[in-house]
């Protein structure tokens, strides 16, 4: 009966040891898959704090956009405050626009551009002897005065010189125009810094 007893005893070892065997591996599985389970959420948690650092980086991409084009806007109307400042100061001095026109025998000429520099150049030079033939804008639904409106598309009348008056695309639009007039393309700027 010993033997029997033995071979019991064995038996129950072998499956104890088994059922201690199992929970000890089952323990490791369940280790291994909350490891798991913890870097899938890390790794969403990355993915998600990326799209957010995109969505951030976007927005400050379009903030700096905005910036820059309200320091571009800015010096725009800085450049403008300074023309206008200098021009009021010729004026006070009895200088005036049409004593620079008549000097280079600009008798006859285009306005380019009739925002607010082209509207005053235009009124600087009515009851003097300098013709104004023609304006030139983008916009042909513009207040021109009474003058022909034509557009950088068009056949442009011959004048004496086109006076630019977006002094600061003067670069720009010189360029486009020299491809079409023959003749002196002058800023405005120009102009009042010489009078």
């Amino acid at each position: 009966m010993n033997n029997k007893f033995v071979l019991v005893e064995a038996v129950c070892a072998g499956a104890v040891a088994g059922a201690v065997s199992g929970t000890i591996i089952k323990k490791g599985i369940d280790k291994k898959l909350d490891a798991l389970m913890f870097t899938a959420k890390k790794q969403n948690e990355l993915e998600e704090s990326s799209k957010e650092s995109a969505s951030a980086l976007e927005k400050i991409e379009q903030l700096q956009n905005q910036l820059n084009a309200q320091i571009n806007r800015t010096n725009k109307f800085k450049k403008y405050f300074d023309l206008f400042d200098k021009w009021l100061e010729a004026l006070e001095r009895g200088k005036d626009i049409s004593a620079f026109l008549r000097k280079y025998h600009y008798s006859k000429i285009a306005i380019y551009g009739m925002g607010v520099l082209g509207r005053h150049l235009y009124y600087a030079l009515q009851d003097t002897d300098i013709e104004i033939i023609y304006v030139i804008d983008q916009n042909q639904q513009i207040n021109s005065q009474g003058l022909k409106v034509y557009t950088m598309q068009d056949e442009l009348p011959e004048v004496d010189a086109i006076i630019v008056t977006p002094v600061f695309a003067f670069e720009e639009i010189e360029s486009k125009l020299s491809e079409k007039a023959e003749y002196p393309i002058v800023s405005l700027e120009e102009i009042i810094y010489e009078i």
